[in-house]
Formats: structure tokens, C-alpha cells, sequence
């Protein structure tokens, strides 16, 4: 039979049996849709319900349709109550939290931004810790939401201060 089917409202393109469903472009293979619903795009053995094969640091781009949208990776697992994210805006990469069921009701919880510093609990860098900026940041909560944490320095041949601001 056919693998093409026309209708009134509707186009069709399937595989017969356990063949998979293979698109070429110029004589080259683009995409393959596998028996088990895997896309393998640039591959033809795909081993993830996703897997791109790109070469010369080619990959997956999400862009987003204005300069004031913000393209966001969404990880939740089914019937969780929220989901975590990860999230571009300009050079800052943004890490957080939001609920299943309001996805633009984004908790931030930590960034990196664009000079590489990892802030934790706080979305923007003090300017001036004595002079120095740092590569690092925790800011904690007040009163009940307090957090402690650990700072091991484990380079001998460099001495670097840790600074406490309280």
C-alpha cells in the first residue's frame, strides 16, 4: 500500500510494520522515526526519544520569538506537582522551580550569570566584597529560612581569603 494518504483535512505519512519512518533532504538522511517513537535527528539509530547527532559545535538552539521572552527546558516527572527548569536570559543561565500546573510562575533559585559567578539565593552579584569580586555567592533567608553551608578550600599553592559579610 501507499505510505502517503491524502484526506479531506488531514496528511499522512507512516512506515508499514517495524521499518522506521526515514526523511532525506538533497540525497542526505535528516530524520528517523523509529518503531518505538524514538527521533533520531542527523542519526539514524536514535537512543533517546530526543538524540540529535550534529557536528562543528552544532547542537539544539531554543530561541525564542522576541528579545523579552525567555526560552525555558522544562524537567518534571508525570503527576509531579512541579517541575524543574532551566532558563536563557542573555548571557545569565537560571535554575529554579515552578508548579505543574502555572509554568510562568518561575522560582529562581540559583544562576550563573554572564561573568561565570554560581549565585545562590540571589539573582544579582554584590559589587564589592573589600575589592574583590567573587566567583561565588550565597545570600540566605532571615529569621527561620537561615541555611548553613560548607566552603573547603582544597589548592595549597593558592591562597585565596573567604570572605564573610554578616
Amino acid at each position: 500500500g501507499s505510505n502517503f494518504v491524502l484526506g479531506n483535512y488531514a496528511r499522512l505519512i507512516y512506515s508499514q510494520g517495524t521499518a522506521p519512518l526515514r526523511i532525506s533532504t538533497n540525497g542526505t538522511h535528516a530524520v528517523t522515526i523509529d518503531s518505538s517513537q524514538r527521533v533520531g535527528i542527523g542519526n539514524t539509530a536514535p537512543e533517546d526519544h530526543l538524540s540529535i547527532t550534529a557536528n562543528n559545535y552544532r547542537g539544539l538552539t531554543l530561541q525564542t520569538a522576541t528579545s523579552t521572552d525567555r526560552p525555558t527546558v522544562y524537567f518534571r516527572n508525570t503527576g509531579a506537582a512541579a517541575a524543574s527548569f532551566v532558563q536563557g536570559l542573555g548571557q545569565n543561565l537560571i535554575f529554579g522551580r515552578a508548579p505543574a500546573s502555572d509554568y510562568g510562575s518561575h522560582t529562581e533559585t540559583a544562576r550563573i550569570d554572564a561573568s561565570g559567578r554560581l549565585l545562590v539565593g540571589t539573582s544579582s552579584a554584590r559589587s564589592n566584597y573589600s575589592g574583590i569580586t567573587p566567583n561565588f555567592q550565597f545570600e540566605h533567608g532571615t529569621g527561620n529560612n537561615q541555611r548553613s553551608f560548607a566552603i573547603t578550600h582544597n589548592d595549597t599553592a593558592t591562597a585565596g581569603p573567604i570572605i564573610f559579610i554578616g
